[in-house]
């Protein structure tokens, strides 16, 4: 049986599609190229329609998305992309769906790709893109909708694309080092952003795990290749400043899917059975 799942992201809209094991097809769509919402999503559309001609049209579509989608599946919030608020993202792509299309944020289906995959049942994962978005799994079920990006870090720190300051997100993103960048040169910029990057996901990381007991954080996203030493400046940060004893250090990897985590989650989602696609989802419409 078909699925088909989405990944809205930061500066790409990624598809896939499965029938049981086999992929029928990946396509890539980027945003920056390409920022016209009417744009992307009808070229979305076009390509799909002719996929669906020749294997048939899925059973269910799972998105995943950076930005907020209304019950309607219209994008509500999107401070990365404001051209995207109200854009139709669901009725777009919902004439695909022969039973059903279900939709969550891409921290959601990233974190549960990653605690599925590896069979962490307490597990915190990072997405470091354009943004930061991630998500937490408690006792092997999803906290929905969880704004890690977001978490503050430093009362009165930096401006977030949000309008707060002092976010994960200020230290820790594309965005982040884009402003490091304009003021030093290049490596400069980079020692800044990792130190940076890495308190500020440490101190996350820390009451994080205080209040669920996380035993393993999971890092995914471009930034993260960018800076292969992340994940041990983290590990480093955690265990000798931030992480109060004697709970115990969790293991800091990158996910085992890279930046295709929330792709990979909308693939699983897409092909999970009614009560976790329910459990996972913000909202779900059928065919």
């Amino acid at each position: 049986m078909v699925r088909l799942g989405i990944d809205i992201g930061g500066s790409k809209i990624a598809l896939a599609a499965r029938d049981g094991s086999h992929m029928l097809f990946e396509h890539r769509v980027g945003l920056d190229a390409h920022p016209a919402p009417d744009e992307v999503l009808a070229a979305l559309a076009a390509y799909l329609e002719r996929q669906c001609a020749v294997h048939g049209r899925p059973a269910t579509i799972a998105i995943a998305s950076a930005p907020n989608l209304d019950r309607d599946g219209r994008v509500e919030r999107w401070p990365n992309r404001p051209a995207w608020e109200g854009a139709p993202v669901v009725a777009t792509l919902a004439p695909f769906a022969r039973e059903r299309i279900v939709w969550c944020d891409d921290g959601t289906a990233a974190t549960l790709a990653d605690a599925w995959t590896l069979g962490a049942r307490n597990l915190v994962h990072f997405s470091l893109g354009t943004g930061v978005g991630g998500g937490i799994c408690v006792d092997g079920s999803v906290l929905r909708d969880r704004e890690l990006g977001h978490l503050l870090v430093h009362p009165h720190g930096a401006p977030c694309s949000c309008g707060r300051h002092g976010c994960l997100q200020a230290y820790a993103s594309g965005r982040a080092f884009e402003r490091l960048a304009e003021r030093h040169p290049a490596d400069v910029a980079a020692a800044r952003w990792l130190d940076g990057a890495a308190d500020a996901l440490a101190a996350c990381s820390a009451n994080l795990v205080e209040l669920f007991h996380s035993t393993c954080i999971t890092l995914s996203g471009g930034l993260v290749h960018r800076f292969p030493a992340l994940p041990d400046a983290v590990a480093r940060a955690l265990g000798a400043t931030f992480l109060k004893r004697p709970l115990a250090m969790p293991e800091i990897r990158l996910s085992p899917y890279g930046g295709d985590a929330p792709l990979q989650g909308a693939l699983a989602l897409a092909a999970a059975p009614d009560a976790e696609q329910r459990a996972a989802c913000r909202h779900w419409r059928a065919a």
